[in-house]
């Protein structure tokens, strides 16, 4: 029978609490090849949109009002497919600007930073129509690195509103918005300096005929989701598809910007870090999809399941099913959940929280609470699969008045969205190439094993029905980093009755799961470096590690660790690899260095030594 793999590409999101300092010093955070750049909160005290004479309390209200101005907009590009592909934001309300250069030499750019949206587009001199801005602008005839993108070039079929214009064939873009906003240009191709680093030839929109709500402070929109003309996805290898930020808490006091990175400046690891996977198999492809799986409220948790809950038939876009049920946004200030399963959470919050509740004066939350000083708040837990997310009282509640605290998350109809505030003083890092399925393994009928850099184990069970889909039946969790070789333990009476999957990691662990009871029962932890390779040998594991070091596990208890090969008895061992199955491990998973050390592990059923153990014993 042929066997019919359809498996989607996983890709992981990391998150590492505590203050955007002390995250930034507890995560391991290379800055070989790595850039980063400010991301400048609109209403901050460096953001030219700030009005003075507004209050601290002013500025989150507004806030508040254009993540529900969003909402909208995600709805409208969900639930009309045939939309052009940024209608759904207005660019004037996302919430964080972010400063980069364009051109040869380079003049500033300073965009709207948008996770949900992809087109970079910023104003281009000769102006048809252009709305005010600050910064200066751009003149594509005075850079050297300028280039248009003809209408046969692929990024112009990206497009979903192009025509060729009469200059060489140029491609020339249209987008409208919501708000009735607009942008009309040339697609071109330019270089881009983030921080200290230039990119060059990085597709673009410069508009000639641009107007409606945007504000001088900026000068366009760099699109940073994940459809193909974003920034993130155009500088691909550049940056190995990884980019993070930290965001600074609002407060009117600060002074201290947010950052954004890129590349190995963004990659995040270290004491305190969860990863879960982002759901790459669901459209548009701009947004990021996280499966959130429940919320606790201090012990009690709250099962999250959108097929639960009632919503309107337009979410069906949106969380049609459980896996990818909830949109992660830098650009929405508030967290908004299904309105049953938000009103079942502030029972729960109302239950717990000894205050007066009170109404919102300004009409646009829903749980507020009255208090001179403080309210103390039960700790509150996202459950994303594979992480679970701590959120501080600040990532759920907002100070709005002097006395007047309310709940940060709001109910809606239609999508679920986990916005900016849930994820303040997060060290949040994306790795959308991080996810791709390093290991697989068939198991017979049983189903299929896959592992990945997110850090899992998947098993995908058969399904009865059509021999050609493998639901995921398990996630199996464990290991700290990127998983890569898998092998499967035939079923036996003696202890695996349904079979077993051994995995081998990046974080030097070889472990064990059951497949009947779907727990990790061994963790093999010989090795120092990276585990390289995995091969079964009756009752032993074989694996090999980065340095050259080979281990075998029966039922993993060790016998005996033989060095280099330098005296001739351990030399006689290295030619007699084939007695712990060595020649089993084909080259391309086998040691890449110089060193031979072999560790052995005797079966706790085996009576018999091998003659490798008898000669190390000897020579020790």
């Amino acid at each position: 029978m042929a066997l019919h793999i359809a498996l989607p590409l996983l890709t992981i999101i990391c998150f590492i609490p505590g203050s955007c300092f002390t995250a930034a010093s507890r995560a391991s955070i290379s800055k070989t090849n790595g850039f980063s750049t400010d991301l400048i909160q609109r209403d901050s005290p460096f953001s030219h949109t700030t009005i003075p004479s507004t209050t601290h309390y002013d500025r989150l209200h507004n806030a508040f009002r254009r993540s529900f101005s969003r909402l909208s907009h995600y709805q409208s590009t969900l639930v009309t497919q045939k939309s052009a592909i940024q209608s759904r934001i207005i660019p004037s309300e996302g919430e964080y600007l972010m400063n980069i250069s364009i051109g040869t030499p380079p003049i500033q750019l300073i965009g709207i930073a948008d996770t949900g949206s992809d087109l970079i587009w910023t104003q281009c001199k000769p102006c048809t129509e252009c709305f005010k801005q600050t910064p200066t602008l751009f003149d594509p005839a005075k850079s050297t690195t300028y280039h248009d993108v003809p209408c046969s070039a692929k990024p112009c079929a990206e497009l979903y509103q192009a025509t060729c214009g009469s200059h060489h064939d140029t491609c020339v873009y249209s987008y409208s918005y919501g708000d009735r906003s607009y942008t009309k240009g040339d697609l071109a191709s330019e270089t881009f300096t983030v921080g200290s680093t230039s990119i060059p030839k990085i597709v673009f929109g410069c508009g000639h005929d641009n107007g409606g709500t945007f504000d001088e402070s900026g000068s366009g929109l760099i699109g940073l989701g994940g459809g193909s003309l974003s920034l993130v996805t155009q500088l691909g290898k550049t940056i190995g598809g990884k980019f993070s930020y930290c965001l600074v808490p609002l407060s009117a006091e600060s002074y201290v910007t947010s950052k954004i990175n890129f590349g190995s400046a963004a990659v995040v690891s270290g004491n305190g870090v969860v990863s879960t996977s982002l759901v790459s198999n669901k459209d548009p492809k701009t947004y990021y999809y996280l499966t959130l799986e429940a919320i606790s409220v201090g012990k009690q948790r709250l099962v999250y399941d959108t097929n639960h809950y009632n919503m309107t038939s337009s979410s069906k876009a949106g969380v049609a099913d459980n896996e990818g049920n909830i949109i992660i946004d830098s650009g929405t200030t508030l967290t908004f959940l299904p309105a049953g399963f938000y009103d079942d959470l502030v029972q729960v919050l109302e239950k717990s929280i000894e205050a007066e509740k009170v109404s919102d004066p300004k009409g646009v939350l829903s749980l507020c609470f009255r208090s001179e000083s403080s309210i103390s708040v039960p700790a509150i837990t996202a459950h994303f699969t594979g992480a679970d997310v701590v959120l501080n009282p600040l990532n759920t509640f907002a100070k709005v008045e002097d006395d007047l605290f309310c709940f940060t998350m709001a109910p809606s109809t239609d999508f679920a969205i986990f916005g900016n505030l849930a994820q303040m003083n997060f060290l949040v890092g994306y790795d959308i190439d991080g996810g791709t399925v390093r290991g697989i393994c068939v198991c017979s009928n049983a189903g299929i094993a896959t592992s990945s850099r997110d850090r899992t184990v998947r098993f995908w069970s058969l399904d009865p029905s059509d021999e050609r889909r493998f639901p995921t039946s398990k996630i199996l969790l464990g290991h700290t980093s990127f998983v890569g070789l898998l092998a499967w333990i035939l079923p036996n009476a003696e202890e695996f009755l349904n079979g077993a999957i051994v995995s081998g990691g990046m974080d030097t662990l070889v472990q064990v799961w059951d497949l009947r009871t779907w727990e990790k029962v061994h963790t093999l932890k010989s090795h120092q470096l990276q585990v390289t390779g995995l091969a079964l040998d009756n009752d032993d594991i074989v694996s090999s590690s980065i340095n050259c070091k080979f281990t075998a596990s029966g039922k993993f208890h060790r016998s005996a660790a033989l060095g280099p090969p330098n005296t001739d008895a351990e030399k006689e061992i290295e030619n007699e690899s084939e007695h712990i199955g060595l020649n089993d491990i084909d080259d391309s998973a086998s040691c890449m260095g110089t060193r031979l050390i072999a560790d052995i592990f005797r079966s706790e059923t085996k009576t018999s030594v091998t003659s490798i153990e008898r000669k190390a014993k000897r020579e020790r």
